[in-house]
């Protein structure tokens, strides 16, 4: 008998730690919320008057002019990108210098240029590549236009790779509205959390 009751405080014991060690909630920034689920690997936090949308595998919200922010993800095992071996007798070369993390954004950002400028009228590159970070890992941000149902969209995609998973934040605006939410986007970008 005292082996059982042993045993049963053994378990509780463990079983508490567990529950102590478990995640805690996200806290959203002053002035943002939370819009992201527990299914995903981000927390994604959008200004309070923002509305949240989910849907397929992704986490948005969008604004009262519809410009909109949303988080997708595609499979990396879907880009097939060569990591660069480097040795101290091998040239340099650009390819070479890069990282791992670079390679497969370059990579994924090359598949989308070339979709774009097939599938989406009037497609335009603004800015391709700028350096930046999204939830504390190296990312790019590319904007570009397009023209839908004869309406301009300039969009913002900001690309970083993680674990076999490209993680795509994407602001969508008429062309008119892009720069009324550019600070809010910076907000959501810098905020932007792996779990």
């Amino acid at each position: 008998m005292k082996k059982i009751v042993s045993l049963i405080l053994v378990i509780l014991m463990l079983s508490l730690a567990f529950v102590s060690c478990s995640e805690e909630p996200a806290v959203a920034p002053e002035g943002m919320k939370l819009v992201s689920g527990d299914d995903c690997a981000y927390n994604l936090f959008v200004p309070e008057n923002w509305k949240g949308t989910n849907g397929y595998g992704t986490y948005g919200a969008y604004t009262s002019d519809a410009s909109n922010v949303n988080v997708s993800t595609f499979t990396a095992a879907d880009i097939k990108v060569e990591e660069s071996e480097t040795t101290e007798a091998t040239e340099t070369t650009q390819a070479a210098n890069k990282t791992a993390r670079e390679q497969y954004i370059d990579a994924y950002w090359a598949m989308c240029e070339k979709s774009y400028a097939e599938d989406l009228n009037g497609f335009s590159v603004v800015e391709a590549g700028k350096k930046v970070t999204l939830g504390g890992l190296e990312a790019k941000e590319y904007i570009y236009t397009a023209k839908y149902e004869g309406t301009d969209y300039k969009m913002q995609t900001t690309v970083t790779y993680a674990g076999g998973v490209m993680y795509i934040l994407t602001y969508t605006a008429k062309a008119d509205n892009y720069g009324t939410h550019t600070d809010e986007i910076a907000k959501i970008v810098s905020e932007f959390k792996f779990k």
